[in-house]
């Protein structure tokens, strides 16, 4: 882990909050690629695989997920991305689409479908999360970045 970058705090702190809520609080590395066992959870939070791979089990789904989103909603990015590649295209006829950046794995259901979504960053980043999803609106809670 990178403990200059903002992550380790940010982990950190939200362990300590669930911690306080009187929560026994597991941390797995968005990053590691393991099975686990989401029926011995009440809460999930975070971003990434293993996010998205709790809405996939079979085991118990009554777990509250809570999406931590960093950045802009991938879906958004995806599309502005392409959109640019698009365009290059058009004016210089050559289709780049390596050049871009897509999100490889698919992050839709943790988006869509978590409980609640806390948007790290400012209006502009809420908004790619709140004009994805209208009927959604309650979910959304915007924290300013961690310094």
């Amino acid at each position: 882990m990178d403990y200059e970058h903002s992550n380790a705090l940010e982990c950190y702190t939200a362990a300590e909050i669930f911690h306080n809520l009187g929560y026994c609080v597991d941390v797995v590395d968005h990053s590691v690629n393991r099975k686990i066992d989401y029926s011995k959870y009440e809460i999930i939070y975070g971003m990434g695989p293993m996010l998205e791979r709790s809405f996939y089990s079979n085991e118990n789904s009554r777990q509250i997920r809570i999406f931590y989103a960093t950045g802009c909603n991938p879906i958004y990015s995806d599309v502005e991305t392409t959109l640019k590649a698009r365009d290059f295209y058009k004016k210089h006829g050559r289709l780049l689409m390596k050049s871009i950046r897509i999100i490889q794995q698919s992050q839709h259901a943790q988006i869509l479908l978590s409980d609640a979504v806390i948007v790290l960053g400012n209006k502009f980043i809420l908004k790619t999360y709140t004009n994805c999803n209208p009927n959604g609106l309650g979910r959304y809670l915007r924290i300013e970045a961690f310094f």
